[in-house]
């Protein structure tokens, strides 16, 4: 078989490989370390999460042992693995093996060759690095062969790493498999030698000079003038012992003979290197870091479009190699999976190749074992009930460890399955002093969205147990589909999206399609327009073509490709717009106050969000505690601004009952909210019982965990009048089942409402695991209501304006087709 072929039969298993071997298998872990699939999409069961700053990764871990946390933010090393499995500490501390990580470290290199930055280059913003003697193409060679990462896994990450040798990190989809050592492609390793680094310089116009060291003879007059001097700044995290020891070791090859690269060392913390490389983009390596997504889209760190200055950017490393940048736009477009991971290899071939190379991947951390606590360690008053009993609910994500958004959903202590509102609390450990931002608009640090991911949602999430699988949060349904472009023929990708009516803000203001408009279309380009840099999700949404609000509850996004990837573009943040318009507006205007500013730590001080927690304190060097989005509770942060805020409702599902109802057919009508005249329609509800509580505490054990409830439905017409569907009847659910029943009625024009209230009422005791038996329990949730509203308008369909729909941003049909709907329909 000849190479070209061998090549191809390799690659085609590797694809196949690549989707089995991404699939977690990990999951709701139990305390006698059994996992299965199971989560809860309800909570929060504690009341809060007290976060722990610490100077480091070892005062973490020795807090740890010492009975202070539950929960840990980073993968431990080898000594402690191997201490926490003996005794006394594998009695108190569980170690959960998440795999390989989706993130990792690399050896950054300033790739700018312009005398300005920015895209285009702006003279108003000179590059501090030029001359840049690392935008030569042959110079980033040379310092490739510089790098050994076997001697990094092992002795430097303690055997605690996988080698990395392209931009992708080992665990996502589509690593290339044979750029590798021993791979067909082994030259694309460059594989360690610094005696052809040497070589490559010399070959490069960097000779040695007479002070012996490289210069960059630019003039190639083959003699050392002045300004030809070659010093690489190279910014070293101070504040991660690995990343440390890595950039000193890397600084020595350079150093060392016979490569003759003379490095001025720079160590600083996070945010010094923060400021200094990402923002100034005053640099020329800084040893590197990244948490990235599980589709293989990680070429957009090195992609052209996404450098810009000023402002934070991904590719601040300024790679433009035009090879790399043709075959990622390939990974953006690509149709289907398989096109997907052609684009993807091709895209790490470029990558790799000496007149490209723009960053030095080194190494991913894995196999990753994260400590934590096997029984709820508070022993302050009022948590007497807790302290001691085994933790229930931990969700221990492949690839990003059990610190997970459902883990603090989800998790208890045994028979408590809900805290009383003040003193149930989860501690957890960050390994960093302070964190940059709480502002979701600029932070992109792990920790600031360590914390405000708990407080801030979007439409949709990702299956924790089957990651590439997408699945509704905020929303009744979502499809994909394909349209044509009128403008050029071509078939691309668009989203449509039902939004639920019954979340809120945690100020109890409706989330609606509004926000969602404003989070991704009318926000960035405020910003923008005006000076200020994007958010940092604009590189997904500026793949939108358009974006149409059908009705109160409907949106469909097109999109400006066809894209396998298209849901990942719908995926984002979304903010609350009635908080974040003013803010921007006195931005603009220059009338905010100091820390309202825009790219400041927290332009919200009271960080209004979505999500099931909500920011309480946060002291620098010392804590952080978020509390439990409860209906009734009011809050007010310690931040600067901040004034109390009531949750009247609280977090959407902070009961085991979930409530949905919309229209199923006619078909061409479901999940709309607007309802032709003379027609009948029928409505879906369902009721669906979130609770699961498996006897006896072990992975696959059944589930005793039936809720009774008593349900009413019922119509509201125009005039007020309401017709009575069913009143009061009672029904058991079993855990983890939904109960569904339709209803066949014909309306009249106009507004009405479909109303549902759902109460439980029973059991009034519930089972539950103890040790290793089992105790009754009074029901929690014995007595609370699930209530559920579902608008919508009989009327003709060009009637589209002249009413809203919970606030002025949301045009509704007034049932009346008039002057204000041809206007309406002239802005569409």
């Amino acid at each position: 078989m000849n190479r070209k072929a061998m090549l191809s039969l390799v690659l085609f298993i590797a694809l196949v490989v690549s989707f089995v071997s991404i699939y977690p298998a990990s999951a709701w872990t139990y305390p006698d370390c059994t996992e299965d699939d199971r989560y809860e999409l309800f909570g929060p069961r504690a009341d809060r999460i007290l976060i722990k700053l610490y100077a480091s990764e070892d005062a973490e871990w020795d807090a740890l042992e010492a009975g202070e946390l539950d929960m840990t933010d980073w993968p431990a090393t080898q000594t402690r693995i191997e201490k926490w499995s003996e005794a006394p500490y594998n009695e108190t501390i569980k170690q959960l093996d998440y795999g390989a990580e989706y993130g990792f470290y690399v050896i950054d290199i300033n790739n700018n060759p312009n005398p300005y930055l920015g895209n285009p280059p702006d003279p108003e913003y000179p590059n501090p690095k030029y001359p840049n003697p690392c935008s030569v193409a042959g110079f980033r060679h040379a310092l490739a062969h510089c790098l050994d990462r076997q001697y990094v896994v092992t002795h430097i990450w303690g055997g605690r790493g996988v080698a990395m040798y392209t931009d992708l990190a080992p665990v996502q989809a589509g690593v290339h498999p044979e750029i590798r050592p021993g791979g067909l492609l082994e030259n694309l390793t460059h594989p360690y030698n610094l005696t052809e680094a040497a070589r490559i310089l010399d070959e490069s116009g960097f000779p040695i000079g007479p002070d012996g060291w490289r210069y960059w003879d630019r003039n190639g007059n083959g003699q050392k003038d002045e300004g030809e001097d070659v010093v690489l700044d190279f910014y070293i995290r101070s504040d991660h012992a690995l990343r440390n020891q890595l950039g000193d070791w890397f600084a020595d090859q350079l150093e060392s003979e016979p490569v003759k690269i003379k490095v001025n060392r720079i160590y600083k913390d996070s945010y010094g290197c923060w400021l200094q490389v990402m923002l100034a983009k005053d640099f020329h390596l800084y040893t590197g870091g990244w948490s990235v997504g599980v589709d293989p889209d990680t070429g957009d760190l090195y992609y052209i479009e996404y450098y810009w200055h000023p402002g934070f950017c991904y590719n601040y490393d300024c790679v433009n190699c035009s090879e790399f940048n043709y075959w990622h736009e390939k990974v953006l477009t690509a149709n289907t999976f398989p096109e997907l991971i052609e684009a993807v290899y091709k895209e790490q071939e470029a990558f790799c190749s000496p007149d490209c190379i723009g960053a030095l991947p080194v190494v991913s951390n894995g196999p990753c074992i994260r400590g934590v606590a096997r029984r709820y360690v508070g022993a302050e008053p009022g948590e007497e009930d807790y302290t001691g009993q085994y933790w229930k609910g931990i969700v221990n994500v492949q690839g990003y460890g059990p610190d997970s958004y459902w883990s603090f959903l989800n998790m208890h202590p045994e028979c408590s399955p809900m805290g009383d509102g003040e003193h149930m609390t989860i501690r957890y450990g960050f390994k960093v002093r302070e964190l940059k931002k709480l502002n979701p608009v600029y932070a992109e640090w792990v920790w600031d969205w360590n914390t405000l991911g708990l407080i801030y949602e979007g439409p949709i999430y990702r299956n924790p147990y089957f990651l590439l699988e997408w699945k509704p949060l905020w929303l009744k349904n979502f499809t994909v589909f394909t349209w044509t472009d009128p403008e050029d023929g071509t078939v691309k990708s668009g989203v449509r999206m039902t939004l639920r009516s019954d979340i809120t803000w945690h100020d109890g203001t409706p989330v609606t399609v509004a926000d969602i408009y404003y989070s991704w279309i009318e926000l960035p380009r405020k910003l923008i327009d005006n000076g200020f840099p994007p958010p940092w999700w604009y590189p997904t949404i500026v793949h939108f073509k358009s974006f149409y609000i059908i009705d109160p509850c409907n949106i469909e996004i097109l999109l400006d490709k066809k894209s396998v990837l298209a849901l990942s573009y719908v995926s984002t943040t979304v903010l609350p717009k009635h908080i974040w318009d003013p803010i921007v507006e006195r931005n603009i205007a220059g009338t905010n106050p100091e820390w309202e500013a825009i790219e400041g730590f927290a332009p919200d001080p009271n960080l209004i969000g979505s999500g099931a927690w909500r920011l309480e304190e946060y002291v620098p060097g010392s804590y952080i505690t978020l509390v439990a989005n409860r209906p009734g509770v009011t809050v007010q942060t310690n931040l600067e601004g901040s004034e109390p805020i009531t949750s009247p409702y609280g977090y959407y599902r902070n009961g085991p009952i979930d409530v949905d109802v919309h229209i199923i057919a006619p078909a061409e009508l479901e999940f709309r909210q607007k309802v032709p005249p003379c027609t009948t329609v029928t409505f879906q509800v369902s009721i669906k019982n979130m609770w699961l509580n498996p006897i006896p505490n072990t992975a696959g054990a059944p589930l005793y965990s039936d809720l009774t409830i008593e349900k009413y439905v019922w119509i509201v017409y125009p005039n007020g009048t309401e017709k009575i569907l069913v009143d009061g009847e009672v029904v058991t659910i079993p855990g983890g089942e939904e109960y569904i029943e339709t209803f066949d009625e014909h309306f009249d024009p106009c507004k009405h409402e479909f109303k549902v209230a759902v109460r439980i009422i029973g059991p009034e005791t519930i089972e539950c695991t103890k040790e290793d038996g089992v105790v009754t329990k009074p029901n929690p949730w014995l007595g609370t209501w699930k209530n559920y509203t579902f608008t919508f308008w009989v009327t003709i369909k060009q009637d589209v304006a002249g009413s809203f729909f919970v606030n002025p941003q949301l045009p509704a049909p007034d049932c009346i087709c008039d002057i204000t709907d041809i206007y309406g329909a002239a802005l569409a």
